[in-house]
């Protein structure tokens, strides 16, 4: 049930999105379809936070493997799932209404979804991250990728791009 409600909540987010007016339309390389779940509307509401008006396919498909990537403990760890945690990216940020400390790397747990997003797009815009920010924002997976190996991120980017290029 609860992943309902957040899946109805991130598509709500994004329907939002969509019906804001733009001032101007731009071609995308491969278009993008509906989200197929609950992963790709996050994606795709995460993008569109960091300026990505016009996310495409290969762009949401990177974001989607990193938050599998994040999320390889699913059970049997002692923690809850990052969807659970409203922190699909595994993000350390304080504040943002952060209950809970899951391990020693100091990820944080978030009572709701604009509070989970809300700190993961304050911890992308710290400088460190700005390879990644620019390749997400230009739908560059590809330089998002690079910045995220050269970035203090904690997952392992070469875990990111194994399931991102499967």
């Amino acid at each position: 049930m609860r992943q309902v409600a957040l899946l109805l909540t991130v598509l709500a987010g994004v329907v939002a999105l969509l019906l804001r007016p733009s001032a101007t339309i731009e071609a995308q390389a491969v278009p993008l379809a509906a989200p197929a779940d609950a992963r790709e509307a996050w994606a795709i509401d995460l993008l569109r936070r960091l300026g990505n008006d016009a996310p495409d396919a290969a762009t949401v498909a990177f974001v989607v493997a990193w938050t599998v990537a994040e999320d390889a403990c699913m059970s049997g760890c002692g923690y809850s799932s990052a969807w659970e945690r409203y922190n699909p990216l595994n993000t350390t940020q304080t504040g943002y209404g952060a209950y809970a400390t899951i391990n020693g790397d100091g990820v944080k747990a978030y009572p709701d979804y604009e509070s989970g997003m809300a700190a993961t797009v304050q911890t992308l815009s710290y400088s460190y991250y700005t390879e990644i920010v620019a390749g997400l924002q230009s739908n560059d997976p590809e330089r998002a990728l690079r910045g995220l190996y050269g970035s203090p991120w904690g997952t392992s980017a070469a875990h990111v791009e194994q399931i991102w290029r499967e």
